[in-house]
C-alpha cells in the first residue's frame, strides 16, 4: 500500500497537475514538508496539532508518539531521515498547555527521535519555522520574541543562537548550500544573513518585507510573501551579493500564503492558510474551509558560480 501511495504521489509531483486540498476538518494549515526518499508529503495543523501524510488521493492523520500543540514549520533532514516540526501555541491553537519547542520523528514510521523544548520558564517563545543545516543542526525561528534557536545533533533543549529582540519577527529561514550562512526573514525589516561562525552580527541582504516562508532553491531563495501583498518571488544574488527579485506568481485564494517545500522542480506551498478566520484573540469568526496546497513548476536551477 505504501509503495502504491508513493508511486501515485511521484506521478503527482512529476506531472502538471491541479493543486491539492486539505479537508476543512483540519482547520488552519501552516506548514508542509517533502521527503525525497519516501516520496511523502506532510502538512500540519495549527489548530489541533494534527500531522497529515498524503497517501494517493487523500490525507491520513499520523499517530505521533507524544502530544503536540499547534504544528507550524516543518522540514525533513534527508540524510538522517528525520522530520523536524516546530510545535507552538498561537491564538487558534486548542491545546494551550502542550509542548513548545522542536519535535523530531522518523520520516517513515513516526517513531520518536527527539524533543527539544524552549528554555525553561520562557513563556514568550513562539516556535515558527524550521531550517536544517548539512551537519544536522536544526534552526527554529521565534516570531513573537524575535530570536532564533538552534538544536545541535542530539540536543534536548533549544539554545538561543541570536538573542531575543535581534529581529522584530523572525519568520522563514534557509541555510546556504555550504552550511555557512543562515538566511532569516524579519517580517517587518527585510531579509537578513547570519554567518554561523559569528551569528550575533546579522546583515541585511534584501529590503523585502512581509516574507513568511523562505526556501533555498539551489543558490537562490524562494520567498512566500503575505505582508507586502500576496506573492511568491525568487531572490538571486550577484557576485557582489546584491539581490534581484523575480515574481513567480500571485497565489490563488483569499487567505495568506505561508510556508512551502521543494519537491524535485516543484514548489509546494500553503497558498490559502486560514489566519483570516481568526481575530486578534484567536477566536474564529467563520467556518473552516479547505486549504489549498499549491504546486508550482519551477524553472531549472541556474548554474552555480
Amino acid at each position: 500500500m505504501r509503495l502504491i501511495a508513493a508511486v501515485a504521489l511521484l506521478a503527482l509531483v512529476a506531472a502538471d497537475v491541479p493543486d491539492l486540498s486539505v479537508p476543512a476538518e483540519f482547520g488552519l494549515v501552516e506548514g508542509v514538508a517533502w521527503d525525497a526518499r519516501s516520496r511523502q508529503l506532510y502538512a500540519g495543523s495549527v489548530e489541533d496539532g494534527a500531522l497529515l501524510v498524503r497517501e494517493g488521493d487523500h490525507w491520513r492523520r499520523a499517530v505521533l508518539p507524544f502530544p503536540t500543540a499547534g504544528l507550524f514549520g516543518m522540514a525533513v533532514d534527508p540524510r538522517r531521515g528525520i522530520l523536524w516540526i516546530a510545535s507552538g501555541v498561537a491564538g487558534p491553537t486548542r491545546r494551550k498547555d502542550a509542548f513548545r519547542g522542536l519535535i523530531g520523528v522518523s520520516a517513515l514510521g513516526f517513531e520518536a527521535v527527539g524533543m527539544a523544548a524552549v528554555p525553561a520558564g520562557d513563556i514568550t517563545a513562539q516556535p515558527g519555522d524550521v531550517a536544517i543545516a548539512p551537519d544536522g543542526s536544526v534552526y527554529v525561528s521565534d516570531g513573537a520574541a524575535g530570536g532564533v534557536y538552534v538544536c545541535k545533533p542530539d540536543c534536548t533543549q533549544l539554545e538561543l543562537l541570536v538573542p531575543k529582540g535581534t529581529f522584530r519577527s523572525a519568520q522563514g529561514m534557509a541555510v546556504s548550500r555550504d552550511g555557512r550562512f543562515l538566511y532569516v526573514a524579519d517580517y517587518s525589516r527585510g531579509l537578513f544573513k547570519l554567518d554561523l561562525k559569528k551569528p550575533k552580527l546579522p546583515v541585511v541582504v534584501s529590503p523585502q518585507k512581509g516574507i513568511d516562508g523562505l526556501i533555498r532553491y539551489g543558490d537562490t531563495l524562494i520567498a512566500i510573501i503575505n505582508g507586502d501583498g500576496r506573492k511568491v518571488i525568487r531572490i538571486s544574488f550577484d557576485a557582489k551579493g546584491s539581490p534581484s527579485a523575480e515574481l513567480l506568481e500571485t497565489p490563488p485564494g483569499p487567505g495568506d500564503p505561508t510556508l512551502g517545500t521543494i519537491a524535485d522542480r516543484k514548489l509546494i506551498y500553503v497558498a490559502d492558510a486560514q489566519w483570516d478566520r481568526f481575530d486578534a484573540a484567536g477566536k474564529s469568526n467563520s467556518r473552516a474551509r479547505q486549504t489549498n496546497i499549491r504546486m508550482l513548476e519551477l524553472q531549472p536551477l541556474p548554474k552555480s558560480r
